[in-house]
Formats: structure tokens, sequence, C-alpha cells
């Protein structure tokens, strides 16, 4: 059991040693967020039988309660909490404004949050991770939280970019770190991007390889402003029904930003207003929602501070209008992080499924059903090793037992994945032949 420390920040701190700009939070309680009906499921109450370990899982959330924050201290922002809930407006560009007491310029274009499955964060009773270091996973969907404000008949876009990889991985994701005296906020992984300057956001621009990355542009419709009225969160779906593999021992980043569909909006146009506002907001806008963390004191670095965050896992991640064009003292190409200032980002995964648990005790391996089955185009198969072997082979063949495809595949221990091509319609076996050892599975292809 690892040990827990309380981990306790200010907003000054945050605001002048992290962010270093500012950023205005403002406060708008006229969202009627309800937040106190939000809980984090321990891992024992998740769905963990055979099927796999799946949930809808909030990284922002789970870094307050971690901290020892009640439910009933989360409020609205209101004076004597514990945590404030804010709402910060994004644009992919700077000519449009936001407006709660008085209008003001947006200077916020990415919001985001990262996702380590490993984190001992998520689970609030025994402090165990929901996944190892060993075992992939699949992201499913995210959840954007946010705000959207639908003025005109423009249909606007929500540009959803998903990166993974591991830590080290420096073509994914930028590190930096803090001396001393704010050494105890550890170690910061974020997303690389392309500034581009004098480029509008509306491409996707986090510069992760094909291989780590999805770009995602979902519509906006009048649907959707009903729906965040009223929950404040938008479902993004990643890859279809299969959703997508993210490989053992990788962290997950989703970053958001509002794309309007107006073109040629005037310059000062208010995007997004409070209900509370003299301002009117006249086009399409969309904010964030984030929880902010007032503490009464700094942590003292060794003692005072939670030791799983420190190593640049659960982390905000956003860029400002300096970043994104490039502009003198920004970070430069690494998007900005906090700890305590988390967007309202959930991640919905599960974990490949082990259907025959016989095997897995009795020839040391674990072979899944394919997903999904039937198929058209793709589908994944995974298996489980309890330890390394010497040869791992994996092996299609139709119906008639002739041999389709044959690959080398994984022998390490952990879990593994092998991808499914379109083949011609028809029924089909696959077999894993482990040292000797074989199980086959049947599938179909539509």
């Amino acid at each position: 059991m690892k040990t827990i420390y309380s981990f306790l920040f200010t907003l000054s701190i945050s605001v002048v040693s992290i962010a270093q700009s500012s950023i205005s939070l403002v406060n708008d309680n006229s969202i009627g967020l309800t937040p106190t009906n939000r809980k984090i499921p321990s891992k024992s109450s998740l769905k963990t039988s055979a099927a796999g370990l799946s949930g809808r899982f909030d990284p922002g959330y789970a870094l307050i309660t971690t901290n020892g924050v009640l439910p009933s201290e989360i409020a609205g922002g209101s004076a004597g909490t514990k945590v404030g809930l804010f709402v910060s407006p994004t644009y992919c560009d700077s000519t449009t404004r936001s407006s709660f007491a008085t209008a003001s310029y947006i200077s916020n274009h990415k919001f985001g949050m990262n996702f380590d499955p490993k984190s001992i964060i998520f689970d609030q009773v025994n402090f165990t991770p929901l996944v190892t270091s060993t075992e992939s996973y699949y992201l499913d969907t995210v959840w954007v939280g946010n705000f959207y404000q639908r003025r005109t008949s423009f249909n606007d876009t929500l540009l959803v970019e998903v990166v993974w990889g591991d830590t080290t991985n420096t073509n994914v994701f930028g590190t930096f770190s803090f001396a001393a005296p704010n050494g105890f906020f550890g170690t910061y992984f974020c997303p690389l991007f392309n500034a581009a300057p004098g480029v509008q956001g509306s491409a996707s621009f986090l510069t992760a390889p094909p291989s780590n990355k999805l770009s995602i542009k979902y519509v906006l419709t009048d649907a959707d402003t009903a729906t965040t009225n009223l929950t404040g969160y938008i479902p993004v779906v990643v890859n279809g029904l299969m959703g997508q593999l993210i490989p053992a021992d990788n962290i997950v980043s989703a970053v958001a930003t509002f794309i309007p569909g107006q073109p040629n909006i005037p310059v000062g146009t208010v995007c997004y207003s409070s209900a509370t506002s003299t301002n009117v907001a006249t086009v399409n806008g969309m904010a964030a929602r984030i929880m902010v963390q007032n503490t009464p004191s700094p942590p003292t670095a060794g003692s005072a501070y939670f030791d799983d965050l420190s190593v640049g896992k659960n982390y905000t991640t956003y860029s400002f209008k300096r970043e994104r064009y490039n502009m003198p003292g920004s970070f430069g190409t690494k998007l900005r992080s906090s700890t305590n200032r988390a967007y309202m980002i959930d991640f919905s995964i599960h974990t490949p499924v082990v259907t025959n648990v016989k095997d897995l005790h009795t020839n040391s391996f674990g072979l899944t059903q394919n997903m999904p089955n039937p198929y058209t185009k793709e589908s994944v198969v995974s298996y489980k090793l309890s330890s390394d072997v010497n040869s791992a082979l994996f092996t299609v063949t139709d119906i008639m037992g002739r041999v389709v495809s044959s690959e080398n595949a994984g022998t390490t221990t952990g879990t593994h994945s092998v991808k499914l091509g379109a083949y011609a319609a028809g029924i089909y076996y696959y077999s894993l032949n482990v040292d000797g050892n074989v199980t086959t599975k049947k599938m179909i292809v539509e």
C-alpha cells in the first residue's frame, strides 16, 4: 500500500509559477452546476469480470478528491469552499470576446486533460491502479465538459485531438519541471504542438505521429446546446464501436478547441456570455468547464504532496494566445500544464476480454474474441502472456483450413494485440500458437 499524502496547492502559486499568464477564471453561478453528484468508482465497484474492466473516469475530479476535498465542499466557486467551479471561453482565434461582468478578448485556444489509468488516484478505497504497466486498454469515449451557446444557424465544430504514448516518447509529449522553491509540483508531460503564427486553429496541430494520434471533428448542433446545459458534457466517440487500442504503459491526452462555422466574424464580437452579463452574445461560442482547488497553503516538498501526481500523470493541458501564435515568452512547442486547474474531461475505457480463463492458467496465455465480431474492414484480437515465451505465431485460416495469413506475435509478459485486415466475406478461424500450445477461435467477416 502506498503512503498517501495530502496534495495541497494554492491558486496563486498555480497562476504565477505554472501559467505565468493573466488568465481570468471567471465564476458563473448562473449555469447551475451540480458537481456534488459526481463520484469516482473504486476499482472494486467496476465491471471486472471475464468481460474485463470498463468504466468512465474523471481525472480532474479525482485530482481533487485525492486531496481530501469532500463533495459538500465543491460548490460553484462560492467563497469559503475548497473548490471553485469556473468556465473558461475557448476559441480557435483571438478576435472574439467573452462577457461576464465585463467583456474581454479570448486568449485560450486549447483545453485538455491527461489520463493515466496506471495512476492510483481513481481507486479511493485500495489505491490500486486501474491497469498495470503491462496491460493495454481501449479508449471508447472522450467526454468534453463544456457549455455551448448557439446563437446562429451556422454549424460549428468541436475539434478533439487524442494522442498517446509513454512518457519517454518525445515525439508525443514534452516535459518540464519546476525548480525550488516549487519543485514539489513535480514533472509535467504535455502534448507537443506546432505553433504556426497567423494560422487559425481549425486544423489539427498536435504534432504526434499518425501512429499515436487521432483527430476527431464533432459537428455541433442545437441538441448539443441542450445537452451541455443539462449535463455539461459532449460524448465524443473514439474510433467507432471498436475503440482505440492504447498500448501498455501509455498515457492519453485529449485536447479540444471550438471552431466556429460562421465565416468573417467581426473583430470584437461577443461569442460567449453569462446570463447576468449586459453584453449579449451574437455569435456561437463555447466555454470549457474547470475545477480549481483553493487551499490555504502550498505543500512542503517531500512531505505534503500526493506522490502519485508528481510524476507527470493526470494533468490539465491548455494553450494561450501567445503559445498558439508562438509569441515571445511562451513555453514554445509544449502545451502548458497545471494540477489544480483541472478541465472537466472524462475518459471511458475498457480492457481486452479474456474469454478462456482455463488457457491462461494451463497454457500461460489467454486469447480474446476479436472485437468487433462480425466485422467488415478491421478488427482486433488481444492475448495476455503471464510470462515470457520463446515463440508466438498468429494464424488465420478459412473454413477449408487454408492459411490466409500468418505472422509472428509478441512474446513478452503482458497484453499484446493483433490487427485483423479486411478479408473476403465468410467464416474464418484464428489461432495463437505459444510454444506449441494452440488456442483457436472463430470469427465472421461480413
